[in-house]
């Protein structure tokens, strides 16, 4: 549940931003922060702000630059739009991490790897607990945990393109304040996309 909501989360904040305006993006924005704040606390308005506010205001604010430029007569291409969507949002996404990231070191004084490495310890205590006996002993989890955390960083970028794209293509098919014709994409865009040449 937590994982579908963070995918679509995205989603009524891009449609507010691009039908309504900024204002009431922002309105939306801070009632549902202030939500999850409610029902999660700080982790979970720290996730919320990074992966579902950062999401959706790269992407709105992005289209908007991008439509503009194809109004001022840009000669690009409408699929390199999309790339250029995908990419500089998910950058943007990833800058918001980072700053957030930096922001928690600073204020609590820690390590991330550390607490990262504490809360795959205690992954793997529930995992060798579940496990029948001899599945999985201490050597084998120290060696899983090893490859977990050297994965950590490409896993996060490709849960970030993920989260930009699934966001992006609901944006495009539901098309709030006709952005899909602003960008210059026909409606069957879908069926004749292909790799732009860049």
């Amino acid at each position: 549940q937590s994982f579908f909501f963070l995918v679509f989360a995205p989603v009524p904040l891009i449609w507010s931003h691009l039908s309504r305006g900024r204002a009431v993006a922002l309105i939306a924005s801070i009632v549902c922060s202030l939500i999850m704040f409610g029902l999660s606390g700080w982790p979970g308005l720290a996730g919320y702000l990074v992966f579902s506010v950062g999401t959706a205001w790269w992407i709105a604010e992005l289209s908007r630059y991008l439509a503009w430029r194809k109004l001022k007569g840009s000669a690009e291409a409408s699929h390199v739009h999309l790339f250029q969507l995908l990419v500089g949002s998910s950058l943007g996404v990833f800058g918001f991490f980072l700053l957030a990231l930096a922001i928690w070191v600073r204020v609590a004084h820690i390590s991330p790897w550390a607490e990262l490495g504490k809360g795959l310890d205690w992954v793997g205590d529930q995992m060798m607990r579940q496990a029948s006996t001899g599945a999985l002993d201490a050597s084998d989890w120290a060696a899983l945990k090893e490859e977990w955390m050297l994965n950590f960083p490409s896993s996060l970028g490709v849960g970030i393109l993920l989260q930009c794209w699934v966001a992006l293509a609901m944006m495009l098919r539901l098309n709030p304040g006709q952005i899909r014709e602003k960008l210059g994409l026909p409606f069957s865009f879908y069926r004749t996309w292909k790799t732009p040449d860049l």
